[in-house]
């Protein structure tokens, strides 16, 4: 586990990746040569280049203000198979942590002020790791790495990758000057820059869903930030994210893995990255957003890497106490079409907007 800060640390990594993209850069030009040389007229792929891992990521994204992690991603990169998965956990998901129900997006902040208390060494990747081991448990699904990422590291990424065009499914206005927010953007398609793309993936005021509508709404612009990323990488914008990454993000990733996390991520195709929120419901009072036991359990297993006690064993994503939440989280489950992101990229996504 590694928090890269520090000058020294920063140019050891800088330098892990420009000798990982040399390399590579290196092996593609030698088998265009040699495919030339041949006579063929097709380029050759990563594919065969680096070779292709079979991971589980737990990414977080972490809020303004405080140790809220308000963006919370498990992705699952299946080298071999050619095929990804992203699954949202809202940030409401009710869980029952230290004897009271508390939202999934607090427990970051928690488990780091307890951790605070116990050491000043590294407080962060303690923290985390226990979260990554907490969800492991919980959902029943093996995780190998996290990656918690602020705001100003995903405004920077954006920018580095010289923004993300999508569209824009309505006028976005809201104002909170407590935290400093301000959301203005206007209906229809455009190239969202890094300030742009923050507040397209905070707002959630006018959704009629709120929160749930703001998950539809990240899913547009993720499936466009990767669509961006497969099509417009070059070595400048691989050294630019990586100096991002390096300031504003804490991670387990290792500088020797880099390489065939990027290359897995690279190669596969939109068509083959489904994309999913995690199946539940709202309980009465707006407050929880309560996970279907079955749907989960069906989800972990198709999807991920399930481990041997399943999803959920000991009712962590309901408690036992509440009969609303209870019943919510026992529901018959019903399954329904799950998009890709070319899907998303190509027909969007249908988000009930409020009257204005």
């Amino acid at each position: 586990m590694k928090r890269y800060s520090g000058r020294r640390q920063r140019k050891q990594l800088l330098y892990g990746i420009l000798w990982a993209c040399l390399i590579s850069l290196t092996l593609i030009l030698s088998a265009i040569l040699l495919d030339r040389a041949r006579g063929e007229d097709s380029l050759p792929t990563m594919a065969p280049l680096i070779p292709k891992v079979d991971k589980t990521v737990l990414i977080l994204g972490k809020d303004a203000v405080g140790s809220n992690t308000d963006v919370m991603l498990l992705c699952r990169l299946d080298g071999k198979g050619g095929k990804a998965t992203v699954l949202q956990l809202p940030r409401d998901t009710v869980t029952a942590y230290d004897g009271r129900l508390v939202k999934l997006n607090s427990l970051y902040g928690r488990l780091l002020s307890a951790c605070r208390k116990e050491t000043k060494k590294n407080p962060e990747q303690k923290a985390l790791t226990r979260l990554t081991a907490l969800l492991s448990e919980h959902l029943g699904v093996a995780i190998d790495e996290y990656v918690l990422m602020d705001l100003k590291a995903f405004r920077e990424t954006v920018d580095a990758i010289g923004g993300v065009p999508m569209e824009v499914p309505c006028d976005l206005d809201y104002d909170d000057p407590e935290q400093g927010l301000h959301i203005h953007l206007k209906k229809g398609n455009q190239v969202l820059d890094g300030a742009m793309a923050e507040q397209f993936i905070r707002y959630r005021a006018g959704y009629v869903r709120a929160d749930l509508g703001r998950v539809d709404a990240q899913k547009l612009f993720l499936a466009a930030f990767i669509k961006r990323v497969q099509e417009g990488l070059t070595l400048p914008t691989i050294l630019s994210v990586g100096e991002t990454m390096l300031t504003h993000t804490v991670t387990s990733l290792g500088v020797e893995e880099l390489p065939g996390v990027a290359a897995t991520a690279l190669s596969i195709p939109l068509s083959a990255i489904r994309m999913m929120t995690a199946p539940g419901e709202i309980t009465s009072t707006g407050r929880y957003y309560v996970l279907n036991r079955e749907g989960m359990q069906l989800l972990t297993v198709a999807y991920f890497k399930p481990t041997e006690a399943g999803f959920d064993p000991n009712r962590f994503f309901c408690g036992r106490d509440n009969d609303e939440i209870l019943g919510l989280y026992g529901r018959p489950y019903e399954a329904k079409p799950l998009p890709d992101a070319e899907a998303i990229t190509e027909n969007g996504l249908s988000i009930a907007v409020r009257s204005q």
